[in-house]
């Protein structure tokens, strides 16, 4: 964009200020140039009067002093319409027919000496009286001029600086405000590549680059859409699947005992507990997708209260772990100095839960769990196996294991951290993950 840009207003004035003073200003100089080149040319056309004096007067030096020579001179001279002045060479004056305080009209006084050999005889001073004669026949500006008064001049002036207005008008102004409208238009198809105008009119940049910001944030929400949409049917499609899998397996065993194939007491008490499980899972799986919901879509208020976040976690850590221990893992808290700050004491106990089981579920046997509570600060320590680079930016989206297999014995519901981010986030403070291949990971909560 042009940093030179004037506003409306600014052109106006602009354009205002050409229109009034620039034709003035173009007649004025005209008409002067004229007038000075008329005076020029009105001296060319008198004939020289050096012959004459150099004849009728220098000449005749000998009969400056006779009177009769001097009235001879005098009428000679006003036919001529100059006036003389002779001085010999003591600077005395002999003749002069100048009137006192000199003479109307215009004058140009010339300089005639008389020397001989190295002496200087006499000195003759001639006035020319005579009026500037134009030709016949006048051109045609001085026609104009004379004739128009420099209206001509001041019209064509005009005219001029409104066709470049009308240039200008048309060019900078109209077609920007065209290729702003068909940019516009193209929005509406969701063609956000237009290339729009700049011009030095300020509104039209502005205009120009708003245009441009929303087609930026257009096409930034539009893939972000198409985005949304897809993981929205990845969403469904997990769903539907991690439902259907509990499902089968139940409607399975159970079709078994309809059906006699569990003949014995023992068997049968196996397809039901392994039922009873499956209903488990099924309900988690449930229960978290209702979470998830409730805490990404529904926008759930927050009931806020004193919460003493190491007594929360040690409360958690206590019922995690028969969870740790079947596993023969040792779970242990740190507390360090008093945690207390306002929360949702069953959302937030929540989302220490899900990150403290994600850390039971990918440490693997007789490994170590460490929570370490101090102010403004929660760590789950896990030395599991770690979590890939390229993995840690996608763990919290919902549905996301990280593993290749979906066994729901290792891999969960897929949606603990996704809910754990989302509750953190409502209250404030963010998840951040430290991790390290074959070391273990550690997910860090600040409030």
């Amino acid at each position: 964009m042009r940093k030179e840009a004037l506003s409306i207003k600014q052109w106006l004035l602009l354009f205002l200020l050409l229109f009034m003073v620039l034709p003035l200003l173009a007649t004025r100089g005209v008409v002067y140039l004229y007038e000075d080149w008329y005076a020029s040319e009105a001296e060319s056309f008198l004939p020289s009067l050096e012959p004459w004096v150099n004849n009728d007067v220098l000449s005749k030096s000998g009969l400056w002093k006779d009177i009769g020579w001097q009235e001879e001179m005098e009428m000679e001279a006003k036919e001529k319409e100059v006036e003389l002045k002779i001085f010999d060479g003591e600077d005395k004056l002999l003749f002069s027919n100048m009137k006192q305080g000199g003479s109307q009209g215009p004058a140009f006084l010339e300089e005639y000496p008389l020397i001989d050999g190295q002496e200087r005889k006499g000195t003759v001073y001639v006035k020319d009286m005579r009026s500037p004669v134009m030709p016949d026949q006048p051109s045609w500006l001085g026609y104009l001029i004379n004739e128009w008064g420099g209206g001509f001049i001041f019209l064509a002036v005009f005219a001029l600086i409104l066709l470049i207005g009308s240039r200008f008008i048309r060019k900078k102004i109209l077609l920007p405000v065209k290729e702003l409208k068909e940019a516009a238009e193209l929005i509406s198809t969701r063609q956000f590549h237009s290339q729009l105008p700049t011009t030095p009119v300020k509104e039209l940049n502005d205009l120009s680059r708003s245009i441009s910001t929303m087609q930026m944030k257009l096409e930034e929400s539009t893939t972000r859409q198409a985005q949304m949409e897809e993981e929205r049917r990845m969403f469904i499609s997990s769903i539907i699947h991690d439902l259907r899998t509990p499902l089968f397996s139940i409607r399975g065993y159970l079709e078994g005992i309809l059906k006699g194939v569990a003949d014995t007491p023992q068997k049968r008490m196996n397809y039901v507990d392994i039922s009873y499980r499956k209903a488990n899972v099924l309900n988690q799986l449930i229960d978290e997708l209702h979470t998830y919901t409730k805490m990404n879509l529904l926008d759930a208020k927050l009931s806020l209260q004193q919460v003493d976040i190491a007594d929360l976690a040690q409360e958690l850590v206590t019922s995690l772990l028969p969870l740790a221990e079947e596993k023969d893992q040792v779970l242990s808290i740190r507390a360090e100095g008093d945690f207390i700050t306002d929360a949702d004491p069953f959302l937030f106990s929540r989302a220490l839960e899900n990150i403290i089981g994600n850390a039971i579920r990918y440490t693997p046997s007789r490994g170590e769990v460490t929570v370490t509570v101090k102010a403004s600060r929660i760590a789950v320590e896990d030395n599991g196996e770690g979590i890939p680079p390229h993995e840690i930016h996608s763990i919290f989206q919902p549905l996301y294991r990280g593993e290749h297999s979906r066994n729901r014995e290792t891999g969960g519901s897929g949606l603990g951290l996704a809910i754990a981010k989302q509750i953190v986030e409502r209250h404030g403070g963010q998840i951040e993950v430290e991790s390290c291949m074959g070391k273990g990971s550690t997910f860090i909560i600040r409030l």
